[in-house]
């Protein structure tokens, strides 16, 4: 398993969290893939790696109840300069 997979059996709230943009989600027959791409200022490279986490089937509602929360919607992805105001 290369560094930009990650394989979670009984994942926690903060595990189902999506650090970056997300690209796409694939169901399969007992579990789902992430794909996402790391949004960090700091170096551009970490910009253009794709990394995928995959969760169990039964997580795939929290998955969007934690993401998508009013507070801190994960799934819209804005600069810091824009939620500061």
């Amino acid at each position: 398993m290369s560094d930009l997979q990650q394989v979670y059996h009984k994942p926690s709230n903060s595990d189902l969290i999506i650090p970056g943009m997300l690209l796409e989600i694939k169901v399969h027959y007992n579990s789902f893939s992430v794909f996402y791409q790391f949004e960090g200022f700091e170096k551009f490279e970490h910009q253009l790696v794709i990394r995928e986490k995959i969760y169990p089937i039964s997580d795939l509602v929290r998955f969007f109840k934690v993401n998508g929360s009013a507070d801190k919607n994960y799934f819209v992805i804005r600069p810091k300069e824009l939620l500061e105001s």
